[in-house]
């Protein structure tokens, strides 16, 4: 069940009538959108309409259904893995917030990197610019090696409070080296 219409309609405070006044459409039509969205059998093209309509692009990915998942047994990918799992509970309760601080760190971070870091840094920028919240937590908590190599690059880092990055050493330290 998608609901990106309706979540960018409230993101930039679209009602309905104003969403078919930006479409050239009539208001039920943007109702039928909706539903037609929420039942999974929304064109792509209609979709596409109505997110630029409100200044908003749909960005389609993909991943594979059988990821090589790998055993966090290093005490630094436990260690990313746990400090990206306390970002991603900020990020679910505030993600503009988190999303802003994150997209002001890309560039910085783009000017230290070469090769394949900066393909890495290249996708975390699609998942933000994308506002694609759902992606943005599966690599932040995957354990595949594509999102353990993500997560040494994440735009993420500085967002979480000494206090509570000494938290998530302690919880890391605790389960063993």
């Amino acid at each position: 069940m998608s609901v990106l219409i309706r979540d960018a309609r409230q993101r930039h405070s679209v009602g309905v009538r104003e969403l078919a006044r930006l479409c050239g459409v009539a208001g039920p039509t943007v109702v039928d959108w909706e539903r037609s969205e929420a039942a999974g059998t929304i064109r792509v093209e209609t979709l596409q309409r109505a997110l630029a309509a409100m200044g908003e692009r749909l960005v389609v990915s993909s991943r594979s259904r059988r990821p090589e998942f790998e055993p966090v047994d290093r005490r630094e990918h436990r260690l990313g893995l746990e400090l990206h799992r306390s970002v991603a509970s900020k990020l679910v309760a505030d993600p503009e917030a988190v999303v802003g601080s994150a997209r002001s760190r890309l560039d910085p971070i783009r000017a230290s990197l070469r090769g394949g870091a900066r393909d890495w840094l290249d996708q975390w920028a699609q998942l933000i610019e994308g506002r694609d919240i759902g992606g943005l937590v599966a690599v932040m908590l995957g354990t595949t090696k594509h999102d353990i190599d993500m997560r040494s690059v994440s735009p993420f880092t500085g967002l979480l409070s000494p206090e509570e990055r000494e938290e998530v050493l302690a919880r890391v330290s605790a389960t063993g080296s």
